[in-house]
């Protein structure tokens, strides 16, 4: 050992000798924690250089062309010089391609809260009924009864604008239809259009406003976005044989109106929240207070850390807790997946993002219980937001596999 680290150790002993046992035990603890993070990294990195290796190795034994192969590249021609990267330009297309992202997002999230499609084969099937081969039957969606009132007063225009909207009746219910050209909407046309985000955004408002334009006259079960049939007799087969499943799902439906809580968390707000509340909190800030420089240094680092966790933990008190009770005063609910602030376009964060299928006399009630809950949780960054009334997406409980029983694939797209 050298002199100057025979020199750095005394005068280490002899200031830990001089510090209380709370000092020197609160010291170590955050010492062993510091320890754990840093074996932590090693190990990250250690792992990372296998992986590393592992690809590097199934790389090169992947690559077709044998010429390619490390092994087999003369030892004496050295690999060309590989060009210099331009890190601004990197960063702006970076830069570029997520605000390209959080742009598409936006477009696409109020077709989110539908069913994803699914491919649409051969839309140009001939069914022998005489239909125009270049014409397809969008389906919005099955009503309760064969009278619409708004839809015959308002003459709504279709996802296609050159052609209303009409009402397909069979047996007390009917399907939401109107025409499209299947130049605009058959298979291939629309993998290239649902590329275009201005397209699909004019699309999927269109279909939003034909559905609430009719959800305030009758009991409604919403199809999803871009459910297209290859003839106006196909659709009178779905009728037929699934009217049962129609008639089930319309009945539990029947005075119910979907509604949608999201709720956001400021941070920073609950942050200090936590701190006046948490008596852990209060605790580890008054030792921060009575002890000298490093030993504070160190247990203000476990003090963020437990702040970290503390506001996870509340959190997810809050969010179960606004949960349960908006559940109580709704016939069904489910939670979605959050969305990220690049969809919502808000700084605070999302932490419920829910859904409440509420009869139309209890609404008042739900309303009253969102109320109190933001009350509640308002010292601590909490704000809710309210939606609807929605299409009853989230619980019309239809799927592919029920509504194509008996039916050609290719003349569906759900």
């Amino acid at each position: 050992m050298t002199e100057p680290e025979y020199n750095l150790k005394q005068h280490l002993a002899a200031w830990l000798a001089s510090l209380p046992e709370a000092d020197i035990r609160a010291l170590l603890e955050a010492a062993r924690d510091d320890a754990r993070d840093n074996l932590r990294t090693r190990l990250r990195a250690l792992m990372g250089e296998v992986l590393l290796d592992q690809v590097s190795t199934y790389l090169e034994e992947a690559v077709p062309h044998p010429a390619l192969r490390r092994d087999n590249v003369p030892p004496t021609e050295p690999a060309p010089p590989v060009p210099a990267l331009d890190a601004a330009q990197v960063q702006q297309e970076i830069a570029a391609l997520r605000e390209q992202l959080a742009r598409n997002e936006r477009a696409l999230s109020e077709a989110r809260r539908m069913p994803a499609p699914q491919p649409m084969r051969n839309p140009r099937f001939d069914d022998g009924e005489g239909n125009d081969p270049d014409e397809g039957y969008y389906v919005y969606g099955i009503v309760a009864g064969t009278n619409v009132p708004s839809l015959l007063q308002r003459g709504l225009a279709g996802i296609d604008t050159t052609h209303p909207v009409y009402l397909l009746p069979h047996e007390g219910i009917s399907a939401l239809v109107s025409r499209v050209s299947l130049e605009e909407f058959g298979e291939a046309a629309l993998e290239q259009r649902v590329q275009d985000t201005g397209w699909l955004e004019d699309k999927v408002r269109i279909h939003q406003q034909v559905l609430g334009g009719v959800l305030a006259d009758v009991n409604l079960l919403p199809f999803a976005f871009g459910t297209i049939y290859t003839s106006e007799h196909r659709v009178r087969v779905l009728l037929e044989e699934r009217c049962l499943l129609f008639q089930d799902r319309l009945a539990r439906l029947a005075g119910c109106e979907e509604w949608g809580v999201k709720l956001f968390c400021d941070e920073a707000q609950m942050r200090a929240e936590v701190g006046t509340i948490s008596p852990q909190v209060q605790a580890m800030r008054e030792r921060i207070n009575g002890v000298a420089d490093g030993t504070a240094y160190m247990l203000q680092r476990r003090l963020d850390s437990f702040l970290v966790g503390e506001l996870e933990r509340r959190q997810e008190e809050i969010v179960q807790h606004s949960h349960r009770m908006l559940s109580q005063h709704a016939i069904d609910a489910v939670q979605s997946l959050v969305q990220s602030s690049e969809v919502t376009g808000r700084r605070e964060v999302m932490l419920l993002n829910g859904a409440y299928l509420i009869q139309r006399a209890k609404l008042p009630a739900f309303r009253a219980a969102l109320d109190d809950l933001a009350r509640t949780y308002a010292a601590g960054g909490m704000i809710y937001e309210l939606t609807g009334p929605w299409p009853s997406y989230n619980f019309s409980n239809l799927n592919s596999a029920e509504m194509l029983n008996g039916q050609s694939a290719e003349n569906y797209r759900c």
